[in-house]
């Protein structure tokens, strides 16, 4: 068996994606990684990193390309690290994520039901609501981009095709009024600097454009002349805003909020509801596409009358709101811990009419919290947690209330994997399953799953 070592040029078949969206091959009796290939294609790559059972290459020339690969139409595509399948065509890209659906369920979680088909994006340019673009460069000569993968290194671009084009335009407007000013950028080793960040949100069908400054302090030089030509220059911007973030660290966000202009909300629909959206609340990024994950979840929640329905993670309240619209005969209780996400919520019951409904301000997270006493008494528990999951505490308590269903929306189908698991040894088995497409061109995909328990 020939030995693979660092720098050698080697010649590998593809043939699948892992779950980071990087091509598979074996060559050596490793498995190598190579990104922005595609099963069935030949190339020639560079071993760049040797592990014990598997390694990391860089392609150098496609020798056989996929029938699937298509012109990536991105400048800063594979320095920047957002996308992974702008070099295939999307019905490929489908494939791909149902395909990394299945592989957890069944490696990490341990069951065989797969995921019956993967809803499409209508959307696969310009469909992200929210933006947050890392600044850096030089003083006078700041930019904006994303980092590179696994990196904080700034590729600047001037676009993102993922973004509304808006976006774009107002990037350019702020860079060229803070760099007139000579308003630094923060630097993550020095701790000093000003700009951190440029954070938009947009609702798809309002139109409506929050633009949101977070910075290194607490205000921010001729931030009152900024925001005033900003709104001049975009009518549809409904508040520009400034978020204090002083600790040093990579969060996005800071706790404290301050506006420049108008309001700290944007308005948006979906699911036929009047959403308020505050800078800070959750809400999902592709409008349309979370339309059909919601109508998927619904439909697969199969909820009996009058039944109690508890939505955890609820941000603004969209998940749960739609399934108290659709059912007036159930009663949904929304819990989250971000206050002004509760406000939002609340305010978007009493706006829509909806009032079977109400919301609970708590943190899920914190072991010193009585989650049990929260979650009992619900015979439906609806789950849409964060990238890293439910985690212990959670599950067993969701698992001791022994609700007759468990719908669980994710958007890491390994953690998601991770939690069936764990829910498994409470008695609890997936029934059906559903991935959907929020992300189209990057690596992540949603997962629907439905667990009931062993009596039910």
């Amino acid at each position: 068996m020939e030995a693979v070592s660092k720098n050698d040029v080697v010649t590998l078949s593809v043939t699948d994606i892992s779950a980071e969206g990087q091509g598979v091959a074996k060559f050596g009796g490793l498995v190598v990684f190579a990104p922005f290939t595609a099963p069935g294609e030949v190339v020639e790559a560079l071993i760049l990193k040797v592990n014990k059972n598997h390694a990391f290459a860089k392609v150098l020339k496609i020798i056989k390309p996929s029938p699937e690969r298509a012109e990536a139409g991105c400048p800063v595509y594979g320095k920047c690290g957002g996308c992974a399948f702008r070099h295939m065509s999307y019905d490929a890209e489908l494939r791909a994520k149902l395909n990394i659906a299945a592989s957890a369920l069944k490696r990490i979680g341990g069951t065989d039901i797969k995921p019956c088909g993967i809803i499409p994006s209508t959307l696969i340019s310009g469909y992200r609501n929210k933006a947050v673009l890392p600044f850096g460069g030089e003083c006078g000569d700041v930019r904006l981009g994303f980092y590179a993968g696994r990196s904080h290194r700034l590729v600047p671009a001037e676009y993102c095709d993922l973004c509304p084009d808006i976006f774009a335009s107002i990037q350019r407007k702020a860079l060229g009024f803070l760099n007139a000013r000579r308003i630094p950028a923060y630097g993550e080793e020095t701790g000093k600097g000003i700009l951190r960040h440029l954070y938009l949100r947009r609702g798809e069908r309002s139109g409506e454009i929050m633009v949101c400054f977070v910075i290194n302090g607490e205000c921010l030089k001729d931030g009152d002349e900024l925001a005033a030509m900003l709104a001049g220059e975009f009518p549809a911007v409904r508040g520009v805003l400034i978020n204090t973030h002083t600790a040093r660290g990579n969060a996005n966000l800071g706790s404290g909020w301050s506006v420049l202009y108008g309001r700290d909300y944007i308005m948006d629909n979906i699911c036929g509801l009047e959403m308020r959206i505050s800078a800070g609340a959750f809400y999902q990024v592709n409008t349309s596409a979370a339309e059909e994950l919601y109508g998927a979840a619904f439909d697969m929640a199969d909820l009996e009358e009058n039944e109690t329905v508890l939505d955890l993670f609820c941000g603004a309240g969209a998940i749960g709101l739609f399934f108290a619209k659709k059912r007036p005969d159930i009663n949904v209780t929304g819990v989250e811990i971000d206050g002004k996400a509760v406000a939002d919520a609340r305010e978007n019951a009493k706006h829509n009419a909806v009032n079977n409904i109400r919301f609970v301000q708590a943190d899920l997270d914190f072991s010193g919290n009585d989650i049990s006493r929260l979650v009992s008494g619900f015979s439906a528990v609806i789950v849409d947690p964060p990238r890293k999951g439910l985690g212990n505490h959670t599950v067993s308590a969701i698992a001791a209330a022994h609700p007759r269903r468990i719908v669980y929306i994710s958007c890491d189908p390994a953690t998601l994997s991770r939690d069936i698991s764990l829910l498994g040894k409470y008695g609890y088995t997936v029934i059906k399953s559903r991935a959907a497409d929020l992300f189209p061109r990057t690596r992540h995909v949603e997962v629907i799953a439905v667990l009931k328990p062993a009596d039910c």
